[in-house]
C-alpha cells in the first residue's frame, strides 16, 4: 500500500499528460488504464465513456467495460459519471447478451447485471442532478419528456422547465407546438403565434444549436407569415433542414425547387429521396409533376408514383386517381381498385373531410356502370 501511495502522484501526472494529448497512443491508453486501476474517479469515468462511445482503445465499443468503469467511478464519488451511466442505460436496453464484447482482465458481467431502460436512465440522472451536475439535469428533463408522451400537459410543462434552463431542444419543441396553434406552449402570457417567433428567436442566438428541425420550423414560420418570407433565407433554411436528413424537408425543398427554380432534376432527386423514406406527399407530387408537367415522360411513370403514394395511404391521391378513372382515364387501373380505396375512405373513420367526395365519386361510378362499359 505504501508503494502504491508513493506511485499515485506519478500515475496522476501520467494520466493528465495522456488526456492532454502529450503521450503517444499506446502510452496514452496505458496511462489512463493505470489511473483507473489506481481508483482515480475521473479516469474511471473517462474509460467508461470511451468504451460506451467507442472512442477509446482503438474504437472498441464495450457495454460491459463501460458499465464496469462507470460504476466504479460513481462508487468512488465521481458526479459527472451519473450522466454517463444514464446514457449507458439507454444504450443497454437495445443490446442483446450475445453482442457483449468482453475486455480481458475485467470481471465477467451479463447483460442482466447492467441497469437498462428509460426508468434506470432517469434515476441515474436524478442522482447526478441532486449532486449538482447540469448535464444530468438537462438529460433528465429530456427523458422525462420522452416518458410523458407527446401532446400531454405533463410533456408541455417539462418543455417549459427545460426551456427555462436554456435548453434549445425544448424551445424547438415548444415552437413546433405553437406553430400548430397549441396555446399551452405559448411563452408567459403570450399567444401561440407570437410565441413561435419568441422560441425560434431564442434558438437563433445559439448558433451551435441550430439543427435541422430548427431550420424546418423557420421555413414553416415564414410560410405562415410569422417571419418575413425572403426567398434567399427561405431556401437556405429548407436546404439546411434537408441536409440534416429530415424527410419532410426533402419533400419541401424538392417542391421549392420545382416552383421557384424550375430545377427539375434536382427537385426530382429530393422528392424521390423523401418518397423512398415513406413520405407519401413526395410520391404524390412526383405523380403530379410527371403526368401534368413532363410531356416528354410517359404517364405510366407518373402513375407508378401515384400508386406508391396510395400504398402509403395518401388519401388525396386515392381520390385523384378515382376521379381520373371515373372520366375514363388511366384505363390500366382496375375500377374495383378505385372502389376499394373509396370504401376505405368512407368506412375507416379516419378521413372525415374526404368522405362526401368519396361517396360522390363512388355513386357516379355506379350510376355510369363503368364496369359494364369497360367489359364491352
Amino acid at each position: 500500500m505504501k508503494i502504491i501511495s508513493m506511485l499515485r502522484p506519478l500515475v496522476i501526472y501520467r494520466y493528465k499528460q495522456a488526456i492532454r494529448g502529450k503521450l503517444l497512443q499506446k502510452k496514452k491508453y496505458a496511462a489512463i488504464h493505470n489511473a483507473g486501476k489506481a481508483n482515480i474517479p475521473e479516469a474511471c469515468r473517462y474509460l467508461g465513456a470511451g468504451y460506451l462511445t467507442g472512442s477509446f482503445g482503438g474504437g472498441i465499443f464495450s457495454i460491459e467495460s463501460a458499465h464496469y468503469w462507470l460504476k466504479k467511478a460513481t462508487d468512488l464519488g465521481d458526479v459527472p459519471a451519473w450522466y454517463w451511466r444514464a446514457r449507458l442505460a439507454l444504450t443497454a436496453q437495445n443490446i442483446e447478451s450475445e453482442s457483449l464484447k468482453f475486455i480481458p482482465g475485467l470481471p465477467e458481467i451479463s447483460i442482466g447485471d447492467i441497469p437498462a431502460g428509460l426508468d434506470a436512465a432517469i434515476n441515474f440522472c436524478k442522482y447526478g442532478q441532486d449532486l449538482g451536475d447540469d448535464s444530468a439535469k438537462h438529460l433528465r428533463l429530456r427523458l422525462l419528456y420522452m416518458r410523458a408522451g407527446e401532446n400531454t400537459d405533463c410533456a408541455i410543462t417539462i418543455l417549459h422547465e427545460a426551456a427555462n434552463n436554456n435548453q434549445s431542444w425544448a424551445m424547438i419543441e415548444l415552437a413546433e407546438y405553437c406553430l400548430r396553434g397549441d396555446e399551452r406552449a405559448a411563452h408567459s402570457k403570450g399567444r401561440a403565434r407570437n410565441s413561435t417567433m419568441y422560441w425560434l428567436s431564442r434558438v437563433a442566438s445559439q448558433t451551435e444549436n441550430q439543427h435541422g428541425k430548427y431550420h424546418l420550423l423557420m421555413a414553416k414560420a415564414m410560410e405562415q407569415g410569422i417571419f418575413p418570407k425572403n426567398s434567399t433565407n427561405f431556401r437556405k433554411h429548407l436546404k439546411c433542414a434537408a441536409e440534416a436528413q429530415i424527410p419532410e424537408a426533402w419533400f419541401r425543398y424538392g417542391v421549392f425547387l420545382l416552383k421557384a427554380d424550375r430545377d427539375g432534376l434536382n427537385a426530382e432527386a429530393w422528392l424521390r429521396k423523401a418518397a423512398d423514406a415513406g413520405y407519401s406527399d413526395a410520391a404524390a407530387t412526383l405523380g403530379d409533376w410527371i403526368t401534368m408537367g413532363c410531356p416528354d415522360i410517359s404517364d405510366e411513370i407518373g402513375i407508378s408514383w401515384y400508386m406508391k403514394a396510395i400504398t402509403m395511404g395518401h388519401v388525396g391521391t386515392m381520390l385523384h386517381i378515382s376521379r381520373m378513372i371515373m372520366i375514363g382515364k388511366y384505363s390500366k387501373i382496375e375500377i374495383h381498385e378505385a372502389k376499394t380505396w373509396l370504401r376505405e375512405i368512407i368506412n375507416s373513420g379516419k378521413y372525415e373531410p374526404y368522405v362526401e367526395e368519396a361517396k360522390l365519386i363512388m355513386s357516379t361510378m355506379e350510376n355510369k356502370n363503368l364496369s359494364r362499359l369497360r367489359t364491352h
